[in-house]
């Protein structure tokens, strides 16, 4: 199952990892490279994503700005996922907020933002799958949204914050797989089929055999907005990577196929995510070369 990517920018040497979940009966090895083409030593700043194939973490990422450029950016989109992000050192800048050295605690975003890193600066990161995070973030997920929030903060488990210390990638891998193998699979209840395919609450209900307002009350807590936002927001993240990918595919054979009302539908909700039209998003000269 390859997840829908997040990051986006021009000019980047970019390294992406297939994610493999243990119910897709894949028979490979936990990671695999997915194309060797999507890496390509363009610049001095190196974003670099591994999927995990344990418990709730969708996946793992660091990005590194050598001392040349005065300032790197990469578009990070959203995808209705919470997670993790610590600046080892050096600062950035995710949209207008500036990130200093320690760990933050991403909350599910509804806009894709600009990721600007200062040279010289090291960033780690996880992303989850949805509502995974319930069992160390004991912050209401609906508090959390469109914020990215210093760990001290957030009412968290202490393994978080032994992690704002790190200065090496390792260690805040290290803790990353410890979280993902206490996080309890009934969390990850909307992240399988199920929400793929059900397009409201009533349809998910019938599927897990709970009520609507259960279904509307579990988004809501542990993930932060409606089941309408979530396929909102995961419908345009498989748009761009159709775009990407498919690149002779016309835009309005792309918003039927992905069930959008028309094209102007398609591209008034691209355009309200990730900032862009889709035929701007399509023309950028940098869109086929991350996944």
């Amino acid at each position: 199952m390859l997840l829908p990517s997040y990051c986006d920018g021009p000019k980047l040497a970019i390294c992406w990892w297939q994610s493999l979940n243990k119910t897709d009966n894949v028979m490979t090895s936990p990671t695999r490279i997915l194309s060797s083409q999507y890496y390509r030593p363009l610049s001095d700043f190196a974003l670099h994503i591994k999927a995990l194939s344990v418990g709730g973490v969708a996946q793992v990422w660091q990005a590194r700005t050598g001392a040349e450029r005065p300032y790197s950016q990469q578009l990070l989109h959203a995808d209705a996922r919470m997670g993790l992000l610590t600046v080892t050192q050096g600062q950035a800048y995710l949209g207008e907020q500036l990130l200093t050295p320690g760990l933050y605690i991403t909350g599910c975003q509804q806009h894709s933002k600009v990721l600007s890193c200062a040279a010289g600066t090291h960033l780690l990161g996880a992303r989850f799958h949805l509502a995974a995070q319930g069992s160390f973030i004991r912050q209401p997920a609906a508090e959390m949204v469109n914020q990215c929030i210093r760990i001290d903060d957030i009412d968290t488990a202490p393994q978080l914050h032994r992690a704002a210390r790190f200065s090496e990638a390792q260690p805040f891998f290290d803790l990353i797989k410890t979280l993902s193998s206490h996080l309890p699979r009934q969390q990850q209840v909307l992240s399988g089929a199920a929400i793929e395919v059900c397009t409201n609450s009533a349809d998910l209900a019938e599927q897990l055999g709970k009520t609507p307002r259960t279904i509307e009350r579990y988004c809501k807590h542990h993930i932060g907005i409606s089941l309408r936002s979530i396929h909102k927001l995961q419908r345009v993240a498989r748009a761009r990577e159709r775009i990407k990918h498919q690149r002779q595919t016309s835009l309005t054979e792309l918003s039927y196929a992905l069930n959008f009302a028309d094209q102007a539908h398609f591209s008034r909700q691209f355009k309200q995510v990730v900032g862009l039209s889709p035929r701007d998003y399509q023309q950028l000269k940098w869109a086929n070369r991350s996944a």
